[in-house]
């Protein structure tokens, strides 16, 4: 019972910890960072040939995640788009 235990906790962390990342960190760094596209999804990287667009790569790591996480990128962006549109306003 310990080890079902054991795997079910590993299990839930896994999950969390990708939700987390994915929601928290990941897509709002495509839409409001540069840093994370320097760095994963630059010219210079040997990665997987799309991950050079970032409006395709984004979810390639948490595809467990992928509807959700495009819906949450395009809230982003909208959101984005506001903040930049008021900015240029003032």
């Amino acid at each position: 019972m310990e080890v079902f235990q054991a795997a079910l906790v590993a299990l839930l962390l896994l999950l969390i910890g990708d939700f987390l990342s994915t929601f928290l960190y990941h897509v709002p760094e495509h839409i409001f960072g540069k840093f994370h596209s320097l760095v994963h999804h630059g010219k210079n990287r040997s990665f997987i040939h799309y991950h050079q667009n970032a409006k395709v790569a984004y979810g390639d790591i948490f595809t467990f995640y992928d509807r959700p996480a495009r819906a949450w990128y395009r809230v982003l962006l909208l959101l984005k788009r506001k903040f930049k549109k008021n900015a240029i306003a003032l």
